[in-house]
C-alpha cells in the first residue's frame, strides 16, 4: 500500500513538481449568445458515438432558445474533437434546463443516458422543478420527473449513481434544495431506480440543504455485497454523508470546516487510491479561509472517511474547491490523479484568470496548473472533470470550463478540453534481469525541436529536478552524473539530433543476467532538448522502468 491513512497537510506552494511534458489545449467549443454562461454545469458520459473515447455533457442554463427566455440548453460533444452529438432544449420560459448535469445508464443498454435538471421549470404551475433523462442513443426522452412543492428547486444537482440494487441499470439521484420532507425549507435528496424510474429512498434530515454533488464509491464498504455511495449537504460549514446502496442508511458522516467552509458543494469518488477495495473521493470547500489560503479541497479515503490528503489555495480570497473531479492516470504512474479548480484566481495580478490544479493520486502533489488568459478564458475551471483518454496516447485528459469569458465573447462561455504530451513513451515499463531485453524510448516532442539536441537521462525514483534551472524533473544522482558524462554501453542513441519532426528513437539493452544486481530497482527515466550546452529547451515527462527477476 503506497498510501497509508495519515493525514498528509500539503500547502500548494510546497507541493508543485514539474513532471516534464506539456498540457496542451486539445480543442474548444464556444456558445453562441451574450450572456448565456455555456458549460456553467459540466459532466461527461462514457462513449456514445463509437469512436472509444468519452463524451462532454454542457449545459447553459440561461439559454434562449426557440423564441423563450432563460429556458435553457444542454448538449452532449464528441470527447475527441468538441463536435455536436445531442442537444436539448429547455421547453419552459426561465425553466434553466442545464442548471446540472449527469449521466447513468438508466436502461442497461452500455450507453449513458444523460440526466438535466430544469430547476425553475413550473409543471404544477409554481417552479417545481423538473428534471429530465435522455437516451445515450438517440435522444430521446426517457424520463421526466416533476417536483411536487412549489419553488422547492427540484433538480438543483442530478447525477449518476451506478448500479445500486444490481439490476443491470445505472440509478441515479435528484436534490431538491427547499423541499419540506423532513423539516421546512430544508430539501432532500432523491435516489430513482434506473430501470424504472421510481424512487428507492428519500435522504435528509433537519440537517440537510443538500445543494452539492453526489458520487459512487464503487465498492462495498459495510459488507452488505452492494456498491455504496456519497452525497453532499451544506448544514454549517457543509458535510459528506456515505450512504449504504442497499438501504439508504448513514454508514458515517464527515462535517466540512467551520465557519463557512462550503465543503463539499464540489465532490468525486477519484479512483481507489489505497488499494483497499472502495473507491476514495474528494470534497471542495471554497469557502474556507486558513491563513492566506482562500479555499481548500480534502482526499477522504471512501471505507473509513479519514483524512489521506488536504490541499489548500494560492490566493487569500479565491475559491479553491470551487469544482473538484477524479481524471484518471495522467502521468502513467497506475494511479488515479484528481483535479481542483479555483475560477476566481487572479494569477499575475490582473483580470479573472482562474485556473485549474492536478493533483497526484500517488503522494497528493501537483503536477500542473494551467491558467485562464483573463479575457476569452476568463474564470477557467467553473465546472472541471475527466474524459478518459481522448488522444489514445494511455494518458487521461480533462475538460475544464469557462462560463464567463470577457472580451471578446461577454459571457459567451467556452468549454476547453487539456491533453497531456508526455514527449517520452517507452515500450515496456518493465524488464527480467534473468531473460534480459530491450526497450525502445519514443521521443516525441514538439516540431518546434526540430534539429536540437536530444539527451535521454535516467536517476532513481526519488523526486526532485536538477540541470540548468532546475528544468530536469529527475533528482540528482549517481546514475544521472553518468548519464550526463558517459552513458553506459547498454543505451543506443542516447544523445543525437532530433529530426525534422522533433522525434527521435533510443534503446536500452540488458544481457541475461547483466542487472541481477538491479533486481527489484525502479529507474525514472526522461528526455531534454538542449537550446544550448546550458539551457533546457524542453523536458519530457518522467517514466518508470523496474527491474524484476
Amino acid at each position: 500500500m503506497l498510501i497509508g491513512l495519515a493525514l498528509a497537510v500539503l500547502g500548494f506552494f510546497q507541493q508543485v513538481e514539474s513532471k516534464g511534458g506539456e498540457w496542451k489545449e486539445a480543442f474548444r467549443a464556444t456558445g453562441v449568445g451574450f450572456f448565456e454562461e455555456f458549460g456553467k454545469s459540466l459532466d461527461s458520459c462514457n462513449d456514445l458515438d463509437g469512436d472509444g473515447v468519452s463524451e462532454i455533457i454542457a449545459g447553459t442554463l440561461q439559454a434562449n432558445r426557440n423564441g423563450l427566455f432563460g429556458n435553457g440548453l444542454v448538449q452532449v460533444l464528441s470527447g475527441k474533437d468538441g463536435n455536436l452529438i445531442f442537444e436539448f432544449v429547455g421547453q419552459q420560459q426561465e425553466g434553466r434546463l442545464g442548471v446540472d448535469v449527469g449521466a447513468a445508464d438508466v436502461n442497461g443498454d452500455g450507453l449513458q443516458d444523460i440526466i438535466a435538471g430544469a430547476f425553475r421549470e413550473s409543471p404544477g404551475g409554481n417552479q417545481e422543478g423538473s428534471v429530465y433523462v435522455y437516451s445515450g442513443a438517440d435522444g430521446q426522452i426517457i424520463y421526466r420527473l416533476d417536483g411536487i412543492e412549489a419553488f422547492e428547486s427540484f433538480g438543483e444537482r442530478v447525477g449518476g449513481l451506478g448500479d445500486l440494487d444490481l439490476d443491470g441499470c445505472e440509478d441515479f439521484y435528484i436534490q431538491s434544495s427547499k423541499r419540506d420532507t423532513f423539516f421546512p425549507d430544508r430539501g432532500s435528496a432523491i435516489v430513482y431506480s434506473g430501470k424504472d424510474g421510481t424512487i428507492m429512498y428519500e435522504l435528509g434530515g433537519t440537517w440537510s440543504w443538500p445543494g452539492g454533488d453526489g458520487a459512487c464509491l464503487n465498492g462495498d464498504i459495510d459488507g452488505d455485497g452492494y456498491q455504496d455511495f456519497a452525497l453532499v449537504s451544506l448544514r454549517l460549514g457543509g458535510a459528506v454523508t456515505v450512504y449504504s446502496g442497499l438501504t439508504g442508511n448513514e454508514i458515517y458522516f464527515i462535517e466540512g470546516p467551520p465557519p463557512n467552509g462550503s465543503m463539499g458543494g464540489s465532490l468525486d469518488a477519484i479512483g481507489d487510491l489505497n488499494q483497499d477495495g472502495v473507491d476514495e473521493f474528494i470534497a471542495g470547500a471554497p469557502g474556507a479561509r486558513e491563513s492566506l489560503h482562500g479555499g481548500m479541497a480534502y482526499v477522504y479515503s471512501g471505507r473509513t472517511g479519514e483524512t489521506l490528503f488536504v490541499l489548500r489555495g494560492e490566493e487569500p480570497y479565491a475559491a479553491f474547491g470551487l469544482s473538484v473531479a477524479g481524471v484518471g492516470d495522467t502521468d502513467g504512474d497506475g494511479y488515479q490523479d484528481f483535479l481542483v479548480s479555483d475560477p476566481i484566481l487572479h494569477f499575475g495580478g490582473g483580470n479573472l484568470t482562474g485556473g485549474v490544479y492536478l493533483f497526484s493520486g500517488l503522494d497528493g502533489k501537483a503536477l500542473a496548473r494551467i491558467v485562464g488568459d483573463g479575457n476569452e478564458l476568463a474564470c477557467l475551471g467553473m465546472q472541471v472533470v475527466g474524459i478518459g483518454d481522448s488522444n489514445e496516447n494511455g494518458l487521461s485528459d480533462f475538460v475544464a470550463s469557462s462560463p464567463c469569458g470577457l472580451v471578446p465573447t461577454n459571457n459567451v462561455g467556452t468549454v476547453v478540453a487539456f491533453s497531456f504530451e508526455p514527449f517520452l513513451k517507452p515500450d515496456a515499463r518493465e524488464l527480467s534481469a534473468s531473460q534480459g531485453g530491450q526497450i525502445t524510448f519514443t521521443l516525441d516532442f514538439s516540431a518546434e525541436e526540430a534539429g536540437k539536441d536530444y539527451q535521454l537521462l535516467a536517476s532513481s525514483t526519488q523526486r526532485g529536478r536538477s540541470g540548468p534551472g532546475n528544468a530536469i524533473p529527475l533528482a540528482q544522482s549517481p546514475i544521472l552524473d553518468r548519464m550526463f558524462s558517459q552513458p553506459p554501453a547498454i543505451f543506443t542513441n542516447a544523445t543525437g539530433t532530433l529530426d525534422a519532426a522533433g522525434d527521435a528513437v533510443a534503446t536500452m539493452t540488458l544481457a541475461p543476467n547483466q542487472a541481477s544486481s538491479a533486481i527489484g530497482l525502479t529507474f525514472r527515466f526522461s528526455a531534454v532538448s538542449w537550446e544550448s550546452p546550458t539551457e533546457v529547451s524542453a523536458a519530457s515527462a518522467t517514466v518508470e522502468v523496474e527491474i524484476l527477476p
